[in-house]
């Protein structure tokens, strides 16, 4: 999946408020996760070191399908 199809994703969801993705990580503000790590992934696009906001946007997609 790429940026932009994960920004479509997010957008078509209603994402809760809170959410915990896995047992170490609790997100208290869904929206603001989201648009922060897509802004970050849009920004620097192509850089390794951005890989991890992928892969928490990745992490919370898959916890919303589950829901």
């Amino acid at each position: 999946m790429n940026v932009e199809e994960l920004e479509n994703y997010f957008k078509s969801k209603k994402l809760p408020n809170k959410i915990n993705i896995n047992k170490y990580s609790e997100i208290i503000n869904v929206q603001k996760f989201v648009n922060s790590h897509l802004q970050f992934l849009k920004g620097n696009s192509g850089k390794k070191i951005f890989i991890p906001y992928y892969t928490r946007l990745i992490e919370l997609k898959d916890k919303i399908d589950k829901l």
